[in-house]
């Protein structure tokens, strides 16, 4: 048996770590090869990636801002010609064209003014048109076709900048300007004396990022929230409005830049405020197509390093099952021996290497199991023997007292109580012959200990009691004479002594899942002081003194004797006096209640 744990010790543990140790350098040669490539890559792709979107972005930027411009140049022209329209004299002669009778001709100040506005809406580069109202003739005069006079019109559509309207079907909105005069009277008509209306199609935006997408070859376009999307005559609008509500979802519409992703397809969008307030020029760019390369080229990396990993991992692989997996079964087993479980045997490995220790261990382990179990059954012979001998020791004692009552009683005459308690006795005598068996159920004891109650309800009169087991408690089993002690105790050093009357409550407790059992004896007598009780509990886990009762100890002792660690005796003091034993042992699950 030596032979075979020198075997294991010098040679099992030497190849294991020989061989664990060239499985170990194997992986961690790979790890450390793959591993900071893979890192240094993915860094370089991170930074290449980044590199690649800002010089987007600011290529976007600048194209959007250089269009941007273009536009704002484009609207500003066209409003300062409106407040110079509105400081020309001949059109402020408008506004007093039938109170001064003599000075001015209707008719050819109408013309005059017309052929003014006809010339200032040609010069412009965008087509448009220009329209004077005047609010003290309750005239206009346009540049293009006639218009009437609607006041009505003027209150609701009237504002400081340049607003949106939409057309009709099939048409495209217009866009509006206003110049007012005094300026103060844009939020009251009837206080306007000249304003100036200059309006262009949207057609113009449109024609303007025709040009660009030819020129840029990108897509722009106007967004604003509720509006229809002014985009290129090709552009994808449906693809415009989702991109710019992505944005939006992520605020990103302001002067700003942002990545969202429309159907799995990221979209580098730009954006930047017009002159026109709520209006935002917008430009995408999809990441995929541009960065494609890039990403290509890393998928051959990873591929070529999954290739040259797996190879790899497959050399290593064969190194494992010929060397490691016969190590790892060997310190298994030893591992179950030490556990206890010396039932283990090794199945013998198809690596020849190996096959001589495997049955060394086997070998090993058939005859460390045979004395095992020889050890073990004389310990359960002496653990037996021992709770006899603990057992014993209670039924004298009782008897005793049993004896001594039934002296009295004869003594002076009371021959019911002498028979009840004989009766008593006798019932109590033939469960304590039953030494066949060394434990109990609890419905048993329970019944023991009602018969112990009524013998000494005879003695003193005097004493209560409430038994109150849970009904699944009553079929375990117990080392006998378990709770008449502890009943005994209460009965002659708590309730005894008192004048009254005393109670004792037994009660049981189940505890969560398969933590254990409680049985729980509560007396409302004399009590114990704090010092006695706390020396009375360190006494359980010592060997029984001869000045101390056996009682108490006894039933420690056999608790702990059948159920194992985590059984025993507690006692505790009751805060309204009295005091209160706990039975306590560990559950398990095959525990049938």
């Amino acid at each position: 048996m030596m032979d075979c744990f020198d075997l294991i010790r010098n040679g099992a543990f030497s190849i294991k770590m020989r061989k664990l140790n060239t499985f170990g350098r194997v992986l961690g040669i790979l790890l450390i090869v793959t591993i900071p490539i893979g890192i240094q890559y993915s860094n370089s792709h991170q930074v290449s990636m980044k590199v690649v979107q800002k010089e987007l972005r600011e290529a976007g930027k600048q194209r959007l801002a250089g269009l941007s411009t273009q536009l704002d140049t484009v609207l500003e022209q066209l409003s300062m010609n409106a407040i110079m329209l509105g400081q020309d004299p001949t059109i402020r002669e408008f506004q007093y064209l039938y109170s001064l009778p003599g000075l001015l001709d209707p008719s050819r100040t109408k013309n005059a003014i017309v052929e003014k506005l006809v010339l200032n809406s040609t010069i412009m580069r965008w087509p448009n048109n220009i329209s004077v109202y005047a609010t003290t003739v309750q005239e206009v005069l346009s540049s293009g076709a006639r218009v009437e006079y609607d006041e009505a019109y003027l209150r609701q559509y009237m504002s400081r900048s340049w607003a949106y309207r939409s057309g009709g079907a099939g048409s495209s909105g217009k866009f509006y300007w206003y110049s007012v005069d005094p300026i103060t009277a844009y939020n009251d008509v009837k206080q306007a004396k000249l304003i100036v209306e200059v309006s262009f199609p949207a057609d113009n935006f449109i024609n303007k990022l025709d040009e660009y997408k030819a020129s840029s070859g990108s897509a722009p376009f106007l967004f604003h929230t509720g509006e229809p999307v002014i985009a290129d005559r090709l552009a994808n609008r449906s693809l415009a409005y989702r991109i710019a509500d992505a944005a939006s979802d992520k605020k990103q519409l302001q002067d700003n830049d942002s990545v969202v992703t429309i159907d799995h397809e990221q979209f580098l969008v730009n954006a930047i405020p017009t002159s026109m307030p709520n209006w935002v020029l917008i430009d995408y760019v999809p990441l995929s197509a541009i960065l494609k390369p890039i990403e290509a080229s890393r998928t051959r990396f990873y591929l070529s390093v999954g290739v040259f990993s797996l190879l790899a991992i497959g050399a290593a692989f064969f190194l494992y099952r010929d060397v490691q997996v016969p190590i790892k079964m060997l310190l298994k087993g030893v591992r179950r021996f030490k556990r206890g479980d010396y039932s283990v045997r090794i199945a013998e490995p198809s690596n020849p290497e190996f096959i001589y220790l495997v049955q060394g261990f086997n070998e090993m382990a058939v005859e460390i199991q045979g004395l095992i179990e020889k050890v073990y059954k004389e310990e359960l012979r002496s653990r037996e023997a021992t709770l006899k001998q603990l057992q014993s020791q209670i039924a004298p004692h009782f008897i005793y007292k049993c004896l001594y009552f039934i002296k009295n009683m004869a003594q002076i005459g009371n021959d019911a109580a002498v028979a009840t308690m004989c009766v008593q006795l006798g019932k109590f005598y033939r469960y304590a012959a039953r030494t066949e068996n060394q434990s109990a159920t609890l419905a048993e004891e329970v019944e023991l200990i009602r018969s112990y109650l009524m013998i000494q309800s005879l003695r003193m009169h005097k004493i209560e009691y409430r038994i109150d087991l849970p009904e699944s408690m009553l079929g375990l089993h117990v080392p006998r004479f378990l709770l008449q002690p502890i009943i005994e105790n209460a009965v002659l050093h708590g309730l005894e002594p008192l004048n009254g009357s005393g109670m004792i409550a037994v009660r049981g407790e189940i505890r969560p899942g398969f933590e254990g059992y409680r049985i729980l004896i509560e007396d409302n007598g004399c009590g114990i002081a704090p010092e006695s009780l706390a020396a009375l509990n360190r006494s359980f886990s010592f060997p029984l003194a001869e000045e101390n009762g056996c009682g108490m100890w006894n039933v420690h002792q056999r608790l702990l004797h059948y159920f194992g660690h985590g059984a025993g005796l507690t006692l505790q003091q009751l805060p309204q006096g009295g005091t209160r034993a706990i039975l306590h042992w560990p559950g398990s699950e095959h525990d049938n209640p």
